[in-house]
């Protein structure tokens, strides 16, 4: 099928991150918990950065090396350039969700 000419399509295929193991052809991927709503988290391949949410545990931003302590401690005191760099993608992901809900062109 082709894709919709109406629609901001990010066209990089991933057949060969899941057949191959390839590293992946993004260099953030943004974490969404509902189609439609602001995205709540960005990674890039070391780091995840978690907006705080207000919820019970996620009262505070959080930044996790994914690489190596499965996002059990919060490293953005350590990390404050990598956890400034992924809230600058974050907060421009969410405006541009924010301004383009359904990402017409």
């Amino acid at each position: 099928l082709p894709l919709p000419s109406g629609r901001i399509v990010d066209g990089a295929d991933i057949d060969s991150v899941w057949l191959d193991g390839a590293a992946s052809p993004h260099d953030l991927l943004f974490y969404f918990p509902t189609i439609g709503a602001a995205p709540d988290a960005v990674r890039d391949a070391r780091f995840k950065y978690r907006r705080a949410t207000g919820q019970e545990l996620r009262s505070r931003p959080h930044l996790s090396d994914v690489s190596r302590d499965e996002e059990a401690h919060n490293l953005a005191a350590l990390h404050p350039a990598s956890a400034e760099r992924l809230r600058e993608a974050l907060d421009a992901m969410t405006d541009d969700v924010r301004r383009n809900p359904r990402g017409w062109r």
